[in-house]
């Protein structure tokens, strides 16, 4: 099951995280787009599935410049990091949900 949920970046830009769920998920993968790419992009969404599909729950995000419409990366970019800590509330260690 895929649902879209959102986190907020530091310059307070609203980010897109697509979470798919899978059953008895045993690990969760955080899967980012290429700096010209989004989450949105078929090959992401095909990767996304296929790996749930064996039992790895997997989010994708898109980038903080990328929302904005821009096609560089800024200072105030957030990192990967602070996606996971405000998505599953560490950046390493076991996931729960």
């Amino acid at each position: 099951m895929k649902r879209l949920e959102s986190v907020l970046a530091p310059d307070g830009t609203t980010l897109p995280v697509r979470v798919g769920t899978a059953r008895n998920a045993t690990a969760t993968l955080v899967l980012a787009p290429g700096a010209g790419s989004s989450m949105k992009h078929p090959a992401i969404v095909r990767l996304q599935d296929g790996i749930a599909a064996h039992g790895v729950t997997v989010a994708t995000f898109d980038f903080p410049y990328r929302v904005r419409g821009g096609g560089a990366l800024t200072p105030a970019r957030l990192s990967f990091e602070e996606v996971m800590r405000q998505r599953f509330g560490s950046a390493t260690g076991k996931v729960e949900g």
